[in-house]
């Protein structure tokens, strides 16, 4: 079983949540669960036009796997890209560059 970005949240707010994602159990999202996440995708989308409306920033990707070729490109914003291998999937909603150093070189993502 894959380490997922949803398994690791359900984790952080419910260990027994977790458990069950793990055994496959199907759980019906409650009605204020059902309520967060609408609030957060409200939320990703504002913050999404607030990081690309101040300079018209390009993005480098979007919904796709995200390596270090791709931030050496020196695109300024990425968003909604992921990370994946044979033990893990994780969904990251944005990296923002910031100058200054890094393991990749004379970058920083924040």
């Amino acid at each position: 079983m894959k380490t997922t970005s949803q398994l690791v949240i359900a984790y952080l707010n419910c260990k027994y949540k977790a458990y069950l994602l793990t055994t496959d159990v199907a759980i019906e999202p409650s009605n204020y669960e059902a309520f967060l996440q609408s609030q957060a995708e409200l939320y990703a989308a504002a913050a999404t036009n607030a990081l690309l409306a101040p300079d018209n920033i390009g993005v480098v990707a979007r919904n796709k796997p995200i390596l270090v070729e791709n931030l050496k490109e020196g695109a300024a914003v990425v968003l909604d890209v992921y990370i994946e291998n044979e033990f893990l999937a994780i969904n990251i909603d944005g990296i923002k560059l910031a100058h200054g150093e890094s393991s990749l070189g004379p970058i920083l993502v924040t």
